[in-house]
């Protein structure tokens, strides 16, 4: 395993040349970074992989005013291009998988998708007037935006200061660029995060002095049916649980404690549902006795299983993920709307 990893760091290295020669180049204004037409708020993260950027951005879109806050995802996955609004009657293969969740979570969503996300801000300015912030998803390395208010998320169980650079490790920028984030968000967290460890973690992140700290764990609500003529959550059942997720365990420890017995199929992040899959779900039903036993999947999941018509006929429920804070939400919120004055 180490001769194999030592192959990789030749690439990490090259990864690492490029970034330093990119970052360089907006440094000194080869490359132009600009402020939106309103305030912006930048969510992200250093690492391949999720740290629950989806329901931090529902979090904030929420305090922040749903009415007078714009959304702002490049849509990753999506069948599209270019700029596309998202409305309630948008499927997720025009908007993305993470989009639609964020869209689900909103009686009126003022979003949209683009991969040019100083245009994507003009142009849902330009459509909604009243737009007073804008909220931006996984929008840390876009350095053609200059935010206003930047973000970063890492994992208790996986802070970027420990890891490398892909493909040796999972970072896909360079840790020196925690620096220019305006808060730290620690995400899943253990509910009993103590105030040693939180002071441990804080030395290891080596904050600047103004930068924010922040800790959050995660909360599932009731699991909920995905179709209207599915019975309410029965905790006497069994589970196959299934997800698309970066990291799905926390999901299958939840899956677990709210079953009796489960059954997990990891599948790749952001994974497109097929009829195959279908059957293959179907049929773990069918083996682990489908008269007591359902299937569980995630809100992100769901989004995508519910426009697939094979899978109407079956005990479909999913789980929506919220975050907690543990500490620092009023330090975070307060810095934050300070860009609104």
């Amino acid at each position: 395993m180490r001769l194999f990893r030592a192959t990789l760091w030749p690439f990490s290295f090259l990864l690492g040349s490029i970034l330093h020669f990119r970052h360089f180049l907006f440094s000194v204004g080869i490359f132009k970074s600009k402020k939106a037409v309103v305030p912006s708020i930048v969510i992200g993260n250093l690492k391949i992989g999720g740290t629950g950027k989806t329901p931090f951005a529902i979090w904030l879109i929420e305090k922040l005013d749903a009415s007078k806050t714009g959304f702002v995802s490049r849509g990753y996955g999506r069948e599209t291009k270019g700029f596309q609004l998202i409305t309630s009657d948008s499927i997720v293969s025009e908007i993305g998988d993470e989009p639609a969740v964020v869209r689900n979570h909103f009686q009126s969503l003022i979003g949209a998708v683009s991969e040019n996300r100083l245009s994507g801000i003009y142009k849902l300015k330009q459509s909604f007037p009243q737009i007073e912030q804008i909220v931006l998803d996984d929008a840390f390395q876009h350095r053609k935006l200059n935010p206003d208010f930047s973000i970063l998320l890492t994992t208790y169980n996986d802070l970027f200061v420990n890891d490398q650079l892909f493909p040796v490790g999972g970072l896909r920028d360079l840790k020196k660029r925690a620096h220019s984030a305006h808060a730290i968000v620690v995400t899943k967290c253990p509910e009993d995060l103590s105030e040693e460890d939180q002071n441990r973690i804080k030395l290891e992140l080596k904050l600047n002095e103004n930068q924010v700290l922040a800790f959050t764990t995660i909360e599932y609500d009731t699991p909920e049916p995905a179709f209207s003529q599915l019975n309410s959550w029965n905790s006497n059942m069994r589970s196959v649980c299934f997800a698309g997720l970066a990291n799905p365990i926390p999901f299958f420890v939840e899956g677990r404690n709210r079953s009796v017995a489960t059954i997990e199929m990891a599948l790749r992040d952001h994974h497109e549902y097929t009829p195959q899959d279908v059957a293959r779900i179907r049929q773990e039903w069918i083996n682990f006795g489908k008269e007591n036993t359902v299937l569980l999947t995630t809100e992100k999941d769901v989004v995508k299983c519910k426009n697939i018509k094979e899978f109407e006929d079956l005990p479909l429920y999913f789980l929506r993920m919220k975050i907690k804070f543990i500490a620092g939400e009023t330090a975070l919120l307060n810095a934050v709307n300070e860009v609104k004055k």
